[in-house]
């Protein structure tokens, strides 16, 4: 043993010089690339603003993954206002609708595929998907608060457990453009945005008519279809409406079940935008969008893959589970996921004497619930049979979240060389959630046989049990669970920029905030067994007299719990947090195409609850994090559209996931501290080659830190680890996205288009105790086209065409896996 944590230590250090030395080589480069590219625009006398033309009798540039024009053209809201992406003192990638629509992006983990430096996180279902960014995220469990902020039109989104956590399609649907912005974003985004913030600007309407429809068919009976119009409604008033709709429905699967025969992997959404501007003149826009999303995907316990009995003890383990990630046995139940999302927006922009004035409101009701879930088979429990009968536990869970976020910010006009910001913002949520064994009958105080045990309700049976480690993890789950937690925050944020000289600027931002949060919790237990016949309540669920605690409202009313159970479990946790989240730049100009700036900022992400019942913590505080980063974004040698970052973030009260005991599954402890540095690139081309035209992207990443000053955390029953000095999860060797499209003539107007697009991933570890390996990948995408003008395309296109399978992420004990190859084709028409 001493031997083995020796090798793996030095494995470890090894690990460590070797992306040392590759950033400290790439570091080189960049001073070295940049040195000679500020050194060639000095020689050259041609002025460098001018954006690149395209040659005589080229076809348009479709805007696939190049930025169209180059860094110059590019306009960004990073720092809430609207500025040229060469001028922001900060890592940022932008996306176009343009790019979203040719790359064939209608997920998160399609957006962040294309996006160096951030990693899905997922548990099986899209609901259920977090965005880790530079290393940040490795705490996290369904409803607790996520490590990147998310923004719609500039207001915050997030919040909750599904669809709460990343963007879901309809977020994704009809945007102008994606800002992700990299690097702690507290100052000015404020919560949450600890690895970074996404933002997304949904398309708003025009004074021209115009309109587009699209279907789709591909694998697994995929059908999709959308429908784009958008109409002037008073031109004079400035008046026009937008409207959107899409149906997805994907009829077969790649998961099969083998209980049942049946695809358990299908699913079916459905959304709609209507947007409304008013423009009365140059100085006044107002603009008001309604959103409304319904989901029906399947629940993480049919995605998930567990491949033998892992449970500890029971007499089954070590022995098959699930034959293949792609096939489930013992799966009797499978689990449906359902979401109802309903959100408002309204803004109102108006240029005043004093400055830009703007106000927004963001209000979001949604609805979601997980039916049918099949939990012995989560708990790797399937196939037991304690005194002979079988194990049956049917797991249900709802939620209702509701959101309020209002922004007011008043913004200088941008004249002279001081340029100010300042706002205030105010966020209200409500997370409702239930969560309980959906099918368990009425109490009964007589003795219990097996016959009296409903299906979904059934732990086994107390008499002559064959596995008692089985029953007694079974009993332990069977709770009914209700929380509610309620979020106050109230803040007030600014800028200040100078322009010291014309090259050289400095700024400064600041956001003081302060958050309130209180939690309700009642459990009783729905353990068929506990309280009646001859078996005792599982361990945890009896603190006082066996038989008296965790008592049900029925079995109390009837009086049939006595003790000083009577009233079952019930707590409320109250908890607030005041941050001060600053933030400082230096930005240097030597020519109009080379920026190089050098950024402190700060995050923070807030603290909260874990279910009470649990014996190690039950609040756990924020994550404070602290950054700094050189960047560089520009032209090489008037060449290549380029930028470059280098970045060191220290994080305190590192949120981890660890196992919480028998009172609660999954928790969040803050065991330690932690820090990740690492370096992100992009280099972007377009070139006249031959007919056409050739758009060429490349974004690049590494990134490796360690915990300080941590504690040993419990990882699964009985497994404990300690991880001071290990590996942050989710930092990689390297991971980046290449990607490429050709726009050529075919004859009259049409033209053709052949594009490309090649993910990859490679090391590092995907838990905190480095026991498991965060999984390499390389995905390709291809995508074809013909398109006549403005009128008509036909696309056939492929995801992960080489059909590279590897796993996501494990949860508990279930391994969820990467999707196979797709492929379809779709039809366009724009008028």
């Amino acid at each position: 043993m001493v031997d083995e944590g020796i090798g793996r230590a030095k494995k470890r250090e090894g690990e460590a010089m070797k992306i040392r030395s590759l950033m400290l080589s790439t570091a080189s480069l960049l001073l070295c690339m940049t040195a000679a590219a500020v050194a060639a625009d000095a020689a050259s006398g041609a002025p460098k603003d001018a954006a690149d033309t395209e040659s005589a009798g080229k076809p348009a540039d479709t805007g696939t993954q190049a930025v169209a024009g180059g860094i110059e053209e590019v306009t960004v809201t990073a720092r809430r206002r609207s500025e040229r992406l060469k001028d922001v003192p900060a890592s940022v990638t932008p996306l176009s609708g343009d790019q979203l629509d040719q790359l064939g992006v209608e997920s998160t983990k399609d957006l962040l595929q294309q996006v160096a430096g951030a990693a899905l996180v997922s548990s099986g279902p899209d609901y259920l998907s977090d965005i880790s960014m530079r290393g940040q995220g490795s705490g996290r469990n369904a409803f607790s608060e996520t490590a990147t902020g998310l923004y719609q039109n500039g207001a915050y989104i997030a919040g909750g457990g599904f669809n709460g956590r990343a963007p879901s399609e309809i977020q994704l649907f009809d945007l102008d453009r994606v800002e992700v912005l990299h690097g702690p974003q507290g100052a000015l985004y404020g919560r949450n945005a600890v690895g970074g913030a996404v933002n997304m600007i949904a398309n708003r309407p025009e004074m021209d008519f115009s309109a587009k429809e699209r279907v789709s068919y591909g694998s697994y009976d995929s059908y999709d279809a959308m429908g784009i119009v958008n109409a002037p409604l008073d031109p004079e008033n400035g008046i026009a409406a937008r409207i959107g709709v899409f149906s997805n429905n994907q009829e077969g699967g790649a998961i099969t079940n083998l209980t049942t025969g049946n695809e358990v992997d299908w699913s079916r959404s459905h959304g709609a935008r209507v947007g409304v501007s008013i423009e009365p003149n140059s100085d006044t826009k107002v603009y008001a969008q309604l959103e409304y999303y319904r989901s029906d995907q399947p629940s993480m316990t049919a995605l998930g893959y567990v491949p033998v009995h892992a449970f500890a003890g029971t007499s089954q383990t070590g022995t098959p589970l699930d034959p293949d990630p792609y096939t489930r046995s013992d799966l009797n139940r499978e689990g449906r996921a359902r979401t109802r999302d309903l959100s408002g927006f309204f803004s109102f922009d108006k240029v005043t004497d004093i400055g830009d004035l703007s106000m927004k409101l963001y209000r979001r009701t949604r609805h979601g619930s997980r039916e049918d879930d099949d939990y012995d088979h989560f708990l790797s429990l399937s196939g037991s049979a304690p005194g002979g009968v079988p194990m049956d536990i049917a797991w249900d869970q709802s939620e209702r979240y509701d959101l309020v976020n209002a922004q007011l910010t008043l913004a200088s006009n941008d004249f002279g060389r001081f340029k100010w910001l300042f706002g205030l913002e105010a966020l209200q949520s409500d997370d409702d959630v239930e969560t309980g064994i959906g099918e368990c009958g009425a109490y009964n105080p007589g003795a219990q046989t097996a016959a009296d045990l409903n299906p979904g309700c059934t732990p086994g049976y107390t008499g002559a049990p064959l596995d008692a480690a089985a029953l007694a993890a079974a009993r332990a789950a069977m709770n009914h669970d209700t929380s509610t937690e309620t979020l106050n925050s109230v803040a007030a944020f600014g800028t200040l920029s100078y322009d010291i000289t014309s090259e050289w600027t400095a700024g400064v931002e600041a956001r003081i905030a302060k958050d309130m949060k209180s939690y309700d919790f009642e459990r009783y237990s729905q353990d068929p067994l506990a309280y009646f016949g001859s078996g005792p309540a599982p361990a945890g669920h009896a603190p006082s007299t066996p038989n008296t605690a965790y008592c049900p409202p029925s079995v109390i009313a009837a009086g049939q719990c006595t003790g000083a159970g009577k009233s079952g479990f019930n707590a409320h946790l109250d908890a607030d947090w005041s941050q001060f989240l600053p933030a400082a730049s230096i930005r240097y100009k030597p020519s109009p195409t080379q920026t190089f700036y050098l950024r402190y900022a700060t995050g923070y992400r807030p603290g909260g609850f874990n279910a009470p019942t649990s014996p190690v913590q039950t609040t756990y505080a924020p994550e404070r994090s602290t950054s700094y980063e050189l960047g560089w974004k520009g032209k090489l040698f008037d060449y290549l559209d380029a930028d470059t970052s280098i970045y060191y973030q220290v994080t305190r009260d590192v949120q981890v996931t660890t196992y919480g005991g028998s009172g609660a599954l999954v928790i969040i402890q803050t065991p330690g501290n932690g820090y990740v540095y690492g370096i992100e690139s992009n280099l972007r081309k377009k070139f006249d080659v031959g007919p056409g035209v050739l758009n060429v992207a490349l974004g690049l990443s590494s990134d490796y830190g360690r915990y300080y000053d941590a504690q040993t955390i419990q990882m699964t029953p009985g497994v404990f680890a300690d991880i001071n000095g290990n590996r942050i999860p989710r930092t990689a060797d390297i991971q980046g996205a290449l990607g490429a499209s050709y726009v050529m003539p075919v004859f009259g107007d049409l033209q053709a288009m052949f594009g490309g697009s090649w993910q990859f991933s490679s090391g590092g570890y995907e838990t905190p105790d480095n026991s498991r390996d965060y999984a390499s990948y390389g995905k390709l995408d291809l995508r074809a086209s013909l398109m006549a003008s403005d009128r008509w395309s036909i696309t056939a296109f492929g995801k992960n065409v080489l059909d590279r399978r590897y796993r996501m992420q494990t949860v508990v004990y279930n391994e969820y896996w990467s999707q196979p190859a797709t492929f379809g084709i779709s039809l366009t028409l724009m008028q």
